[in-house]
């Protein structure tokens, strides 16, 4: 009698002979279909062979199976297969539904084991199954794996008996990082030993030949992987069955998955807090914003959206250690801070900015500081920069200032008074250009100051009169150019040094007028000589 090729298993032994199959074991009970319609073994384990031209059969023997399982359901809920079992039956660790074993081994490379809260899929990764692989070479010594970059006290966390029953000690980590830096990732390769196989060893070239060359693994022993996190591992440390034979640890790699989560999130959260120690962030006034690494502010570590303006500057307080020259400009900033890495600062790197009110510097910055907002070098003895939107109408140059730097209070928008004490020596070009406002400016009569820079009060267009204290040697070209100078305060003394400085000068040595007084011209300006 022969059998329709698509009819493989007999489950009755009533069945006679058929060619090509044959019932299991050839014991007396054999499989059947109940009157529900369920298939009961009957103790028997049901091993099946791919047969391929009808020549094989189904098999209980110590030969591999191939299944495969088809469903044309469209009811929901209904599975291929579906493994159940009693709950008050798991086992040591977990109930193994499924195992890979290669051919002709007790080597288990892998299972599906399960309990009724959790699935779990596992790859063997048992010491005793493994070499450790460092730099590409097989070492013996596997504590090696501890060296370097890896939380030694992970290994002795826990304790592991070879016997029945496991003992896991105390293991305590106070963040997900904490217990991933406990982790052991190693490099290694399978035993062949331990495989009966080279199949491990295999790799597939780029014109599909087979090498025979060995494979470098990446992964973690399961001993390791317990010591930090015990329900990703399956089986005990060092276990062996009646006869002897190892019984490997296995390891569900997915079960890590959550604290390796954790631990970037953990991350994230120390990135977000060291950004502001190395990197620059420039927002902007519709909101957005960019970050910089730069280690010097230049007008191109940033780039403004179309349209926009610069609104506030958080500076890394780490690794920035310069504002370049012209850095900071189409802003809209109100204030910054300056932190203790920064040691230069460009001139005109705030000067550009309207509304600046304050430009404040850390204290323990060892170059700058501020009184009130307005910028000098640490010493107070130089005037860098006064905020052009600073909101005051008159203004005293603090006591200790001898220098009135370049650009100091170009463009500041509200001073009409600025006095200036007996300290100061030097007021540097451009230092009160375009200061539109400005109307008096009022030396201390025991001034110091000798000299006034090229341009140093050019386009302060509202300033009629001024008063050029005794002592003063030397006024630069164009210091007065764009004002309304009208009267000019004089020394007889200052008149002879300034003359004899540049004879076309021609400053009257007594009272009289001019038509051009450094750079002021337009209108008669009277000269008054004391």
């Amino acid at each position: 009698m022969s059998l329709n090729p698509r009819y493989k298993l007999v489950l009755r032994p009533e069945f006679p002979k058929i060619d090509g199959v044959r019932s299991l074991n050839g014991i007396l009970e054999q499989p059947f279909v109940d009157t529900s319609g369920n298939i009961d073994m009957s103790g028997n384990y049901l091993l099946v062979k791919n047969i391929e031209a009808g020549t094989q059969s189904f098999t209980t023997n110590t030969e591999i199976g191939i299944i495969n399982v088809f469903s044309d359901s469209t009811t929901n809920g209904v599975s291929c297969i579906n493994f159940n079992h009693d709950r008050n039956n798991i086992g040591g660790n977990n109930r193994r539904y499924c195992s890979f074993q290669p051919r002709n081994t007790n080597f288990i490379a892998g299972s599906i084991t399960g309990n009724p809260g959790s699935v779990s899929y596992n790859t063997t990764s048992d010491e005793r199954a493994k070499n450790l692989v460092i730099n590409n070479s097989i070492h013996a010594n596997k504590s090696l794996r501890f060296n370097n970059n890896t939380n030694t006290g992970s290994y002795n966390s826990y304790i592991v008996s070879d016997g029945e029953t496991p003992a896991i000690g105390d293991i305590t980590y106070n963040s997900w990082l904490e217990s991933v830096n406990a982790l052991c990732p190693i490099i290694y390769q399978f035993k062949s030993e331990a495989t009966t196989d080279t199949s491990f060893n295999f790799d597939l070239s780029l014109n599909d030949r087979i090498e025979t060359r060995a494979v470098n693994y990446q992964g973690f022993f399961a001993e390791d992987v317990q010591a930090v996190y015990p329900p990703a591992v399956t089986g005990r440390r060092n276990h062996t069955d009646s006869s002897g034979n190892p019984l490997y640890q296995q390891l569900d790699m997915s079960k890590l998955v959550p604290m390796l989560v954790g631990a970037i999130k953990e991350l994230t959260e120390k990135v977000n807090t060291l950004e502001p120690f190395v990197l620059t962030k420039f927002t902007y006034s519709d909101g957005s914003s960019s970050t910089s690494s730069d280690t010097i502010i230049t007008n191109h570590s940033y780039t403004i959206p179309s349209g926009e303006s610069l609104t506030a500057v958080s500076i890394a307080t780490l690794n920035v250690t310069s504002i370049g020259q012209f850095s900071l400009v189409s802003s809209m900033m109100i204030s910054i801070t300056i932190p203790a890495s920064i040691t230069s600062i460009g001139f005109q790197s705030f000067q550009n900015e309207t509304a600046m009110t304050d430009i404040n510097v850390v204290t323990n910055n060892d170059y700058y500081t501020d009184i009130s907002g307005v910028l000098l070098n640490k010493d107070k003895t130089t005037l860098i920069c006064y905020p052009i939107g600073k909101v005051l109408t008159t203004y005293e140059i603090p006591s200790t200032v001898i220098t009135i730097g370049i650009l100091a209070f170009i463009g500041s928008t509200y001073l009409s008074t600025i006095t200036i004490p007996p300290s100061v020596i030097s007021i540097e070009s451009q230092a009160f250009e375009s200061v539109i406002n400005l109307t008096s400016v009022i030396f201390a009569t025991d001034s110091n100051l000798t000299t006034i820079g090229t341009y140093a009060f050019a386009m302060a267009s509202s300033l009629s009169s001024i008063t050029i204290p005794e002592s003063v040697t030397s006024i630069g070209g164009y210091a007065f150019d764009g004002t309304i100078l009208s009267t000019v305060n004089i020394s007889s003394s200052t008149v002879t040094v300034l003359n004899n400085t540049d004879p076309n000068l021609n400053i009257p040595t007594s009272n009289g007028t001019m038509t051009s007084f450094f750079g002021a011209s337009g209108r008669d300006i009277t000269i008054n000589v004391t």
